[in-house]
C-alpha cells in the first residue's frame, strides 16, 4: 500500500506501461485486510493523469461513487500534487 488517504481510500502508485493484474488483487488484498472500500491504481506513465487512474474496490463503483470517495481522493491528490515536496 503506497498511500491511505483520510482512512478511507488506498492508492497503490505507479509509473508503467502495462498495468498488471496482480496490483488489482494487490489492492483489494489491501482492502480486505484494513475493511475499507476502496482503493485507486494511480499510473503515473500517462499523458493525462486522469486515463492512469483506475478504481479498484469491494462495493460496486455506483455505491462508492455515491459515497464520494473520489471526488474526495481527487481534490487530496489535486492539492498535494501542486505541492513541490509531494513524492520527494
Amino acid at each position: 500500500m503506497d498511500l491511505l488517504v483520510n482512512g478511507l481510500v488506498i492508492a497503490e502508485l505507479k509509473a508503467i506501461d502495462l498495468v498488471n493484474s496482480v496490483w488489482d488483487a494487490q489492492i483489494i488484498s489491501h482492502l480486505k485486510l484494513t475493511n475499507l472500500k476502496l482503493g485507486y491504481l494511480i499510473n503515473f506513465n500517462v499523458s493525462l493523469i486522469k486515463n492512469g487512474i483506475k478504481d479498484s474496490g469491494i462495493e460496486s463503483h455506483e455505491e462508492a461513487k455515491a459515497q464520494s470517495f473520489r471526488g474526495a481522493f481527487v481534490r487530496w491528490f489535486v492539492a498535494k500534487k501542486v505541492d513541490n515536496n509531494f513524492l520527494k
